[in-house]
């Protein structure tokens, strides 16, 4: 894990609140807004998008950023990618932050 990239995702206001909509979101997905729902693990950048108010490649770009840092993985289905927190990488941060800083 490198810790610098991590902090660095961590670090910025719209790829904290990425992760925490896959967190609580990241049951389905909508077809670009539709009413259509299509059951799966994680969310899909359409529903980034639209809860977030930011085009499709400012979502990717932050989206990438997250996968390089480890701390989301992309699963394909069809044409649509979902993404998914890597919980065991979230858990080596925190557990990296305890014992560098004796909490």
């Amino acid at each position: 894990m490198d810790i610098d990239k991590v902090s660095n995702a961590l670090g910025s206001p719209i790829r904290y609140k990425i992760l925490q909509l896959i967190t609580t979101k990241g049951n389905c997905c909508s077809d670009k807004g539709s009413s259509f729902l299509k059951p799966c693990e994680g969310l899909c950048v359409f529903d980034l998008m639209k809860d977030l108010g930011l085009q499709q490649s400012k979502v990717s770009y932050h989206l990438k950023e997250l996968g390089d840092a480890g701390l989301i993985t992309e699963k394909d289905q069809g044409q649509f990618h979902f993404y998914c927190i890597n919980k065991a990488a979230i858990r080596r941060y925190i557990e990296h932050l305890n014992k560098e800083f004796n909490l």
